[in-house]
């Protein structure tokens, strides 16, 4: 089971290699300011973490932008468009897939971008996360040509990197077969340690920063203990958490 005392000596064995171990902050399914949002901002600024807002275009309200432009380090990435599943029941959720023609998909895409980047301005950035971290290659090939600079899914990525930049999250903090609830300390420790692990041991790419997804509408008391306990350790063992600008530019 994995524990505070593992990361610590995870992140302990990257710096006597002399490398600095990288996190990056990723939180989905922003559409408007809530009391969970202002906690999840409140922390950004607390530990001056970075936060990467995916951004439901479709439900998007003016006052979330109002609301980012005043945190300290916020940035806006687009998480799909509706956040409406298209697969049939018997699949999985999948709003980005193979179930209808992709001149809709590309056109809603499309008109997301335009309204996210007019809301958000400079702190949006043409990044898709596809809702449920799922889509399908024919969408992932006609992204360049709609502008998108990044792909953020879950998972370590590919070795290979094409046009897009892609840079995913390797640890869910939520325990979604549970009823929506803390995945727990050792499970999400696991995976953030098995990643970072994996990187300075080159069995995956170790270039890509470890992802930590969270989703402050659903967020309940273990993962808003666990945050602070994680960003103040992370910190204080050398760790450094990326900016979105930084790791998708």
């Amino acid at each position: 089971m994995a524990d505070w005392k593992a990361l610590e000596t995870e992140l302990a064995l990257w710096s006597e290699s002399g490398k600095q171990a990288t996190l990056w902050w990723r939180d989905d399914d922003a559409e408007r300011p809530s009391a969970a949002l202002e906690q999840l901002i409140a922390l950004s600024d607390r530990f001056q973490v970075p936060l990467a807002l995916a951004t439901i275009p479709a439900g998007a309200e003016p006052e979330l932008a109002l609301r980012v432009q005043q945190a300290n380090a916020v940035s806006v990435l687009q998480h799909g468009f509706s956040h409406i599943s298209h697969a049939p029941a018997s699949e999985r959720k999948c709003e980005l897939g193979d179930n209808r023609p992709l001149s809709d998909i590309t056109a809603e895409l499309n008109q997301g971008q335009i309204k996210l980047a007019g809301l958000f301005g400079d702190l949006f950035l043409p990044v898709l996360v596809p809702p449920w971290n799922r889509l399908s290659q024919q969408v992932i090939e006609s992204l360049p040509e709609l502008g998108f600079i990044g792909l953020s899914t879950l998972g370590p990525r590919s070795l290979e990197q094409g046009i897009l930049t892609e840079v995913n999250v390797h640890a869910d903090l939520i325990n979604w077969k549970a009823g929506r609830c803390f995945a727990g300390e050792a499970r999400a420790l696991g995976q953030i340690i098995t990643h970072l692990q994996q990187r300075r041991l080159g069995e995956v790419d170790s270039r890509e920063p470890t992802g930590v997804m969270t989703h402050h509408l659903v967020h309940d008391e273990g993962v808003w203990a666990f945050l602070p306990k994680l960003f103040d350790l992370t910190r204080k063992a050398g760790a450094r958490w990326c900016a979105a600008k930084e790791i998708f530019s």
